[in-house]
């Protein structure tokens, strides 16, 4: 009887042990969340945006308060995941956040413009961070190039915020699109326990597509114009990116990818004003692995017919 009694008693008191713990984590989440928005806040002559614009003090403080910063622009299925988890390795706590949303439609929809929606979202990685990352970083799709975005990127200039403008071969891209859309992720898959398993069950689950060429006609044409509107909007920002290429750091051999991702790395650093970080095999190892096959006629089933409905357009020179 008293056995039963003394366990009931550590039972009762683990369970108050992690409410209590929950309820801490809670309001230090609070607590951060309300201080973030305080803060903000009284950068702006009103709390009330639009109609207010900070003054180049404000500016000089919100950039005080973000710290140092990182921005990936890049597309969908264009390994954006994986290069800010390989940046993540170099300039901790840069994150894969999507900080202008998604997709198109999500950044055409907005509650705030998008200058003051990016400086949210940087100062929240701020304070959530604390000071236990010395960066805040995320990805940007640029999907709208309205003045609004191009605005933003004017921002991350002032605040001398550099970007990294990652780009993918662009038949590769809507292969890996296409493919994504037509296939979820199979129910066999997420059964698999261990990690090993589910990458092999990927694999094979995408190892092979057969791609409707109308709908990849559609998106190569929608993917070029996206790259033709963020030429635009860099030169009208006057913002002068570095630029990595997918097939640089993530495909072929590792000496290869280590030297591509030193070179970004160390000219980030430089405009950082930090010493150049050892990019070696290990930093540039990331959590994401690839599932698709380097090869297009790997990838796509009728690879053929899609050489054939290729030839003679634009994207001929991206067959390979």
């Amino acid at each position: 009887m008293k056995r039963w009694v003394r366990r009931e008693r550590v039972l009762i008191f683990l369970v108050i042990g992690m409410l209590t713990n929950i309820r801490g984590r809670e309001t230090y989440y609070n607590d951060c969340c309300e201080q973030k928005c305080r803060t903000f806040r009284s950068l702006y002559k009103t709390s009330d945006y639009p109609g207010s614009r900070p003054d180049l003090l404000s500016i000089r403080q919100l950039s005080d308060v973000i710290g140092p910063a990182l921005l990936v622009i890049s597309p969908g299925r264009s390994g954006s995941s994986f290069i800010c988890d390989v940046l993540s390795s170099h300039f901790r706590g840069m994150s894969g956040e999507e900080l202008l949303g998604k997709s198109g439609i999500q950044q055409a929809r907005l509650d705030h413009p998008p200058l003051y929606t990016l400086q949210q979202q940087l100062t929240a990685l701020r304070f959530l961070n604390k000071n236990d990352c010395p960066f805040v970083g995320g990805k940007w799709k640029p999907y709208n190039w309205s003045s609004g975005y191009v605005e933003a990127l004017q921002w991350t200039k002032t605040a001398n915020i550099p970007v990294v403008l990652s780009y993918r071969n662009i038949l590769d891209e809507c292969i890996s699109r296409v493919a994504h859309n037509m296939h979820a992720v199979p129910r066999q898959c997420l059964n698999n326990g261990k990690e090993e398993k589910l990458r092999g069950c990927l694999r094979r689950a995408h190892s092979r597509v057969t791609i409707d060429l109308d709908l990849l006609e559609r998106q190569l044409q929608a993917a070029d114009m996206v790259r033709q509107e963020t030429s635009r909007a860099i030169r009208e920002a006057d913002v002068q990116p570095l630029t990595m290429r997918y097939e640089d750091w993530a495909v072929g051999a590792e000496d290869q990818r280590i030297a591509a991702v030193q070179r970004v790395v160390s000219q980030l650093a430089e405009r950082l004003h930090l010493a150049a970080p050892n990019v070696t095999a290990a930093s540039i190892a990331s959590q994401y692995t690839r599932t698709t096959p380097d090869r297009q006629s790997d990838r796509v089933r009728n690879y053929g017919e899609m050489v054939a409905r290729l030839r003679g357009t634009p994207y001929e020179v991206y067959i390979h």
